[in-house]
């Protein structure tokens, strides 16, 4: 009585699977790996970000400022988002520029090499946006931050310290932000 034959034992999975059901339900479940998705795309970005930004400010701009670099990255930038229809997200606005570049590999006949063809140019779309939002960003920060230099503000402000101009083109900086922000309806 006391000893269990084997067989009378539950399969593994089934354990698992009742144990994992008395923990949380099957939509807690899908909630939690969408936050661990969305956990690890975030920390992803903001790893990729943080290499690309200082790869375009040291290795390819340089420590001296020269407005028309930023430009250029800007522009380059600015071209990527939009070739790669990705302007708009950005931006948090719903929509699209361009008709559905890659809705021939989501075709429901569409053979495993078409749409293995599809799984790579939407990666190639990812890459070169990112690479087109981190060139954009970077261009414009950089122009935003050395026009008006806060040395020249600090002069201006009859200061010793850099500190007073930096607080006021930040909040300066905050306030136009956040009226674009508030305008746009984002």
């Amino acid at each position: 009585r006391f000893l269990v034959a084997s067989s009378s034992r539950p399969p593994r999975p089934r354990l698992l699977a009742s144990l994992r059901a008395s923990l949380a339900t099957e939509a807690e479940l899908s909630a939690l790996r969408t936050y661990a998705r969305a956990a690890f795309a975030i920390f992803g970005a903001v790893v990729f970000w943080v290499g690309a930004w200082s790869m375009m400010d040291v290795q390819l701009n340089g420590a001296q400022f020269h407005p028309q670099q930023h430009v250029r990255d800007s522009l380059i930038g600015l071209a990527l988002l939009l070739l790669t229809d990705t302007y708009y997200q950005c931006g948090y606005v719903n929509g699209s520029m361009l008709p559905e570049l890659l809705g021939f590999a989501r075709e429901k006949g569409a053979n495993w090499a078409i749409r293995r063809l599809g799984d790579l140019l939407m990666h190639a779309r990812v890459l070169l946006a990112l690479c087109g939002s981190v060139m954009l960003w970077n261009g414009l920060y950089n122009l935003l931050y050395w026009t008006p230099h806060e040395d020249w503000l600090r002069v201006r402000l009859s200061q010793n310290s850099v500190i007073p101009a930096r607080g006021i083109k930040s909040a300066g900086c905050v306030v136009i932000g956040l009226v674009l922000l508030i305008a746009s309806g984002t």
